[in-house]
């Protein structure tokens, strides 16, 4: 569930056209996942996930950095620590790493930041004869990662704040009598093509977590 108020709400800006792709299965890490197009045996993409802890950043780091050392398995993996880099979200560690696969070799950059009770992990992935055409944009995903005091925050324009923050006031509400479920149909694929259409200016990440919240409210 995301909430409107208390937390902060992260975000970023996936790559212009690719895919959203959730796990199948609900996974209490990954939030979100984008995709771009599929050249080799592995398509490239960008991995957000987030996980309670109370560690700082540095003590955080080097837990990751045991463990995925611990992983890894072939003499050519290998983990570099690139130091601090700023995000709009604040401070954050850059990571990059080279793992043997079933599908190839493998280069990833790792961004983590902590805020808010929680670490939040980019990942951005490639096969590794991919990786360097692709490094200037996740560099520029990684910088993305944002946090808004609320899900309506990002919104420059005033007046298209209000106007968004009044409708989901009244998404859920409904008559108390009679089939509510063609008015919900109704309320889903008008919200859709109104974020979809209206509301793109902080990316797809950011279009999902309004989407997700006003599912909620249409289908409590």
């Amino acid at each position: 569930m995301f909430l409107l108020v208390a937390s902060l709400i992260y975000y970023f800006m996936p790559p212009n056209g690719w895919e959203l792709r959730m796990p199948v299965e609900r996974d209490a890490y990954i939030q979100a996942a984008f995709v771009g197009e599929q050249k080799g045996l592995l398509a490239p993409c960008v991995r957000y996930t987030t996980e309670v802890t109370d560690c700082s950043l540095k003590e955080y780091v080097q837990a990751v950095r045991e463990q995925q050392l611990a992983q890894a398995q072939q003499p050519q993996d290998r983990w570099t620590d690139l130091g601090s880099f700023r995000t709009k979200a604040g401070e954050g560690r850059l990571i990059e790493l080279e793992l043997a696969t079933e599908v190839g070799q493998l280069r990833m950059l790792q961004l983590i930041c902590m805020g808010d009770g929680q670490a939040h992990v980019l990942t951005a992935l490639a096969l590794k004869e991919e990786f360097s055409s692709l490094r200037p944009l996740f560099v520029e995903t990684l910088r993305s990662l944002s946090a808004a005091e609320t899900l309506f925050a990002p919104i420059a324009d005033g007046a298209k704040r209000a106007q968004l923050e009044q409708l989901f006031t009244s998404l859920g509400e409904f008559p108390c009598e009679g089939d509510r479920a063609p008015l919900q149909e109704e309320r889903w694929n008008s919200l859709q093509k109104l974020i979809s259409s209206s509301y793109d200016s902080q990316g797809e990440h950011w279009q999902f977590l309004l989407l997700t919240e006003g599912y909620r409210r249409i289908y409590p």
